[in-house]
Formats: structure tokens, C-alpha cells, sequence
């Protein structure tokens, strides 16, 4: 008796679990999205990363490498092997400010705004031929150029 009710048992969690991944399927995120998710998801991980940088390079003004950062004893080990590639960088100012550049997807850009204060809005900025979109205070306006 006891093994013929772990067998229902486990048939209804078997059957209960199916009908759960099922409708749990249907409301996946498209493609492009889960791939802007990945995006944003590196983008924080760098945000962190850099100022784990800063904070222990100070004053360490100027452009610094996703390579310099992986190198830093201030990141963390687990973090060392992310694939971030060479437009990856942080343009630091003397006050330790900095602004990331990255080559990001632009369904990734639409969805930035999850990251920013309410108050904070995209702007763009033009310049040789090249369109930015950056989030902040009006100062980031002119290094973001420099990307």
C-alpha cells in the first residue's frame, strides 16, 4: 500500500511539475530580450567592477581597460573569466566619476533605464558620425564622447 501511494505520489509531482514547465514556457522572454537581459546583466557586473577599481585606485584618472580591471587584485577571482570584449572601458575623472563605454545591442540600451534613477533620462549625443546614448548628469555629456 505505502508503494503503490509514493508511486502516485510521484506521478501527480511528475505530472503537476509538466503542466508547470509548460505554462511556464509560454511566457518565456523572446530571444532578443533574454539576450538584452545578458547585456545588462555585464553591464552591471562592469559598473560594479569598475568601482571596486576606482575605490582602490585613487585617483586613477583616464581610460582604463576591461583588461586592467580583470587584472586588479580588487576583482574578485569568480568574476576574472567574463567574456567582456575590447570596447569594454571605464572613462574615469579626478573626483573618481566614471562613465563605461560599451558596444551594447540596442534593445539592451531601451532597457538601461531599469538601472538609473527615476529622475535619470537617456540623452544622445552626435559626434564623428557616431551616436551615443548615455544616462546621467549633464557632465557626462562630454565624456561621453570620448568613447
Amino acid at each position: 500500500m505505502n508503494v503503490i501511494m509514493s508511486m502516485l505520489s510521484l506521478s501527480l509531482l511528475f505530472t503537476t511539475g509538466m503542466l508547470i514547465n509548460g505554462k511556464y514556457l509560454e511566457r518565456e522572454l523572446p530571444r532578443s530580450a533574454r539576450a538584452a537581459n545578458v547585456e545588462i546583466g555585464l553591464y552591471k557586473t562592469f559598473m560594479l567592477l569598475t568601482s571596486y577599481y576606482v575605490t582602490a585606485n585613487r585617483p586613477p584618472a583616464g581610460t582604463i581597460s576591461w583588461q586592467t580591471i580583470v587584472q586588479s587584485s580588487s576583482t574578485p577571482d569568480s568574476m576574472k573569466n567574463l567574456a567582456l570584449g575590447s570596447s569594454w572601458k571605464a572613462i574615469v575623472d579626478s573626483t573618481g566619476g566614471f562613465i563605461i563605454c560599451a558596444k551594447l545591442d540596442e534593445s539592451a540600451t531601451s532597457g538601461m533605464t531599469q538601472l538609473m534613477q527615476p529622475a535619470a533620462a537617456a540623452q544622445s549625443v552626435s559626434s564623428g558620425g557616431k551616436n551615443y546614448l548615455w544616462y546621467g548628469d549633464a557632465g557626462a555629456s562630454a565624456t561621453a564622447t570620448q568613447c
